[in-house]
């Protein structure tokens, strides 16, 4: 034993090297305060080596087989000190999503109280959203919603859980996770973002008229663009032309560029003013947007519907057809995972 201490301090023998003899030297060796040293020893060569789960697994052995030993060594403290490196300081991002998860599940009675605790597990739920482990993400946001936060902080989870069911088209869920966590005061951001992810779970359910209803009184810009997503869906041409026209307001006159979203929900708007044979309304529209959509997404489709060639309805479901193939990728879809990115 003092002979492989020693050729690792001199960097005579791997950490790798070292792990094997010592584990040879452990299963020779059973019991006594000299085994719980080994176990000491060992978890730190396995942290070395980025061996987290074996590391974690040995100090658990040390803490169940020698209680006062393990105290003495502190061998709880480093346990949550490692885990914390883990999956607070983002040391597990280094660990592929599916090893990361499993690390956690097996040692996760290692995750603190309090705050740390649930940033840990939001963290861990995004990363794994990042990834398209929609369902994995889900059980972790299911448990704090459960068992970890009360209040505030469990109606903002649950909004960001119900997001998710979202992205994997558990859209009733989604529904059923918000309803049962109402709150009867919220802060306005927390009360605010639930409402905004309840239309968008009523919309892809083509509940438009309940979508717009929970939104009643908000003037948000994200409000305007889930009531144009419902006019939209709804086939409710006169108000979407209004809400479009919100959206996009006078930067026309500036020529500000247009954002994926405003071109997309410029295109609707052409749309609706073909369905509602208003003339006037496309000629108005090529000359403030003319510039901005010479080039881009829908620069064909917007040349098509504001020239002075009327369009079959052959014609018009093909340009709606192109829409409804992009707008979910550069709308609602695209915004909901990059809301979980990076925290």
């Amino acid at each position: 034993y003092a002979r492989i201490k020693h050729n690792l301090r001199r960097n005579d023998i791997t950490p790798e090297q070292g792990i094997d003899q010592l584990e040879r030297l452990r299963f020779a060796w059973r019991g006594d305060r000299f085994e719980a040293e080994l176990l000491d020893n060992l978890a730190d060569l396995y942290f070395e080596t980025k061996q987290y789960a074996l590391g974690l697994e040995t100090l658990r052995q040390g803490i169940s087989y020698f209680p006062e030993e393990a105290q003495n060594r502190q061998m709880m403290s480093r346990s949550s000190a490692v885990f914390r490196k883990l999956f607070l300081d983002g040391e597990a991002d280094e660990l592929s999503p599916i090893s990361a998860i499993s690390l956690y599940y097996d040692f996760r009675d290692l995750t603190p109280l309090g705050n740390d605790g649930d940033l840990m597990i939001r963290r861990l739920a995004s990363r794994l959203v990042s990834v398209d482990l929609l369902g994995r993400a889900a059980d972790l946001l299911e448990y704090q919603v459960r068992a970890r936060t009360e209040g505030a902080a469990r109606a903002a989870i649950a909004a960001r859980l119900a997001q998710i069911y979202i992205l994997d088209e558990k859209l009733d869920e989604a529904l059923q996770i918000l309803r049962a966590t109402r709150e009867p005061r919220l802060p306005q951001d927390i009360e605010a973002n639930r409402r905004h992810v309840e239309s968008r779970a009523l919309i892809e359910l083509e509940r438009y008229e309940e979508a717009e209803v929970v939104l009643d009184g908000d003037n948000s810009s994200a409000a305007q663009y889930l009531r144009a997503d419902a006019y939209w869906g709804g086939k409710q041409w006169k108000k979407l032309s209004s809400a479009v026209k919100r959206i996009l307001g006078d930067g026309w006159r500036r020529n500000e560029p247009l954002t994926d979203l405003q071109r997309l929900n410029l295109v609707r708007l052409t749309i609706a003013m073909t369905f509602t044979e208003d003339r006037a309304g496309l000629i108005e529209t090529r000359r403030r947007y003319g510039i901005q959509m010479r080039e881009g997404d829908f620069a064909n489709a917007f040349e098509l519907l504001t020239n002075d060639q009327e369009l079959s309805g052959r014609e018009l479901g093909a340009i709606a057809g192109q829409i409804a193939s992009v707008e979910k990728l550069q709308s609602f879809m695209r915004d909901y995972r990059n809301d979980f990115s990076g925290r």
